[in-house]
């Protein structure tokens, strides 16, 4: 059977023939299809015996040939994924690089580093403390007066003190200055964001529409820029973050008032637990104490008064602060220039016998000392120079700054304080301000002005350059008088001794001429006490008494 097997031609055909052919339906069902129908034989092609395979070998190339092409398929979707993760990419680069629109790293890095001890006016304050241990949206507003140090508190905050958080912190900043660069909104938010982005770049995806629908322009959109930072916030990736904006006062003033009022906005509108992840984001802001500033902020400090920190109360403190900074950089100074120990020791009695020190001051004098002894041949013979011409540039900025509506009545206030042999009270610059600013023809009670309203506005019409402690006016510093005092004649704050000598003058013969009319009317009117006098009377009386020299007529 095995022999036959091998050798014997196989049944099976003739019994699948035989099946197929014993009825009709089988023949039906199961015969060969017409070559002309038969959709896998074409009759069209040569058919060799030899050369045909079998089905199970077929099959198999056409499976080899699919996963060939499957390799090729899956490699070109490679390839294509990463020419979009590329241009993505190259995207989202441009994209960030497009808020990178200041150096305000170099405005961070130009004010000096903080010197131990100082600073602790901020620092130690409760309510620095209570928006630092705050974990939720907050804002901290902190005003000092000029040369207090409120640009190198910035600095050190963002260097050192906010590096101590326990948790991951963001902090973002910008430094507005006084110039084209640095001194709009725009140029802010996008400083803001390039830090944010350069963070977490995750948070870009907020960015890019905007970017496709504004290209380079989107740099000067604030709403644009405000609405990415404020949808940021929203997102799970967005880390706990501080924003630090430095001297606003030094941003144009109509974005100023933008700002200010978009913060007041983010800190009365937006929930504390907006962010899924219960993140937050808060604001420091640092400004000069200007009038303008802080009817801006009115209407949130009126409901968060604990946001305004005023170191305009704290001016003792800061000013023993700098005392601890004057010895610092005189030893620097000394070690630089190899002064001896008694040189090193003249000039830092010298610099502490100044009692109203700012920090504008002593970096200006510095400047001045340190050329000084350089220069010198004989450096215990040196005088120390306490007035620099750097800081008379200073004194002249501060000033400029005032309206030239409200230039006149500055000048006047300037000059009372100027020539007072002490330091009026409110009171007194009230009395002596209104005769000054007078028609002449007032009583002495009418023409005083209010002494409550002239202390919170004299400070803002005078652009800080005075201040008030204990009820006493005082320039910003000693040196501003020897400023005032030795302008050249082309300048708006030129004062002539002589000019001071007779405002002080007429004011005083007004006030006793008036006193003396209005004693006389009381004598023979008791009820006509307080009418006007007139300023021909007025004229007449002082013909009579008027100091030669002075003038014929008191205006």
């Amino acid at each position: 059977m095995r022999a036959a097997e091998l050798t014997d031609d196989p049944c099976y055909p003739e019994y699948i023939a035989s099946a197929v052919k014993r009825t009709a339906r089988t023949r039906r069902t199961f015969r060969r299809p017409d070559v002309q129908t038969d959709r896998l034989f074409q009759v069209m092609y040569e058919h060799p015996t030899e050369a045909m395979t079998t089905c199970s070998e077929m099959v198999r190339e056409i499976k080899n040939v699919n996963k060939g092409l499957e390799k090729v398929i899956a490699l070109q979707e490679s390839l294509h994924r990463e020419q979009m993760a590329w241009a993505l990419t190259q995207e989202r680069q441009a994209c960030h690089q497009a808020f990178k629109t200041s150096s305000y790293e170099r405005y961070k890095n130009i004010n000096p580093g903080r010197v131990d001890g100082t600073c602790r006016w901020v620092l130690e304050n409760p309510q620095y403390l209570a928006w630092w241990e705050s974990r939720h949206n907050n804002i901290l507003w902190i005003t000092a007066d000029p040369g207090c140090g409120k640009s190198v508190l910035a600095k050190s905050l963002i260097d050192i003190d906010l590096k101590k958080f326990g948790s991951p912190l963001n902090v973002c900043y910008f430094f507005f200055k006084d110039n084209d660069e640095q001194n709009d909104l725009a140029t802010a938010l996008c400083a803001i964001l390039h830090q944010l982005f350069e963070t977490c770049p995750d948070l870009l995806q907020y960015a890019l529409p905007s970017w496709r629908s504004n290209g380079p322009k989107l740099h000067q959109e604030v709403e644009e820029l405000w609405c990415i930072l404020i949808a940021a916030t929203s997102d799970s990736a967005f880390p706990n973050t501080i924003c630090i904006f430095d001297a606003i006062d030094e941003c144009k003033e109509n974005e100023a008032r933008q700002l200010i009022r978009k913060l007041a906005q983010f800190h009365s509108q937006i929930s504390p637990c907006l962010n899924p992840k219960g993140r937050w984001m808060k604001f420091l802001v640092t400004s000069r104490p200007y009038e303008e500033i802080q009817q801006n902020f009115r209407q949130l400090t009126a409901l968060y008064h604990q946001i305004h920190l005023r170191g305009e109360e704290e001016n003792d403190r800061i000013r023993e602060e700098i005392g601890l900074v004057v010895k610092s950089r005189v030893a620097e100074l000394a070690e630089s220039l190899e002064l001896s120990f008694e040189i090193r020791k003249r000039i830092e009695n010298h610099l502490l016998q100044m009692e109203h020190r700012t920090y504008l001051w002593l970096s200006l004098v510095m400047d001045g000392i340190r050329t000084t002894f350089q220069e010198s041949l004989c450096p215990k013979d040196e005088p120390i120079p306490l007035v620099p011409p750097p800081v008379e540039a200073a004194y002249e900025s501060i000033l400029d700054r005032v309206p030239a509506a409200k230039a006149e009545t500055v000048r006047k206030i300037l000059q009372i304080i100027v020539r007072a042999r002490h330091p009026l009270t409110v009171e007194e610059m009230a009395a002596a301000l209104g005769i000054a600013t007078s028609s002449g023809s007032q009583s002495a009670a009418q023409a005083g002005l209010n002494p409550d309203v002239l202390k919170r506005k004299i400070r803002h019409l005078c652009r800080l350059f005075v201040f008030v402690k204990d009820s006493k006016i005082f320039l910003i510093h000693p040196t501003a008088r020897e400023f005032l005092l030795s302008r050249s004649p082309e300048s708006r704050w030129y004062f002539e001794q002589s000019d001071v000598e007779n405002l002080m003058t007429r004011m005083c013969i007004h006030s006793l001429l008036r006193a003396h009319l209005e004693n006389g009317r009381s004598r023979h009117n008791p009820k006509n006490q307080a009418s006007e006098i007139d300023i021909d009377e007025l004229d007449a009386v002082g013909k009579k008494d008027i100091i030669p020299g002075i003038g014929k007529r008191i205006p």
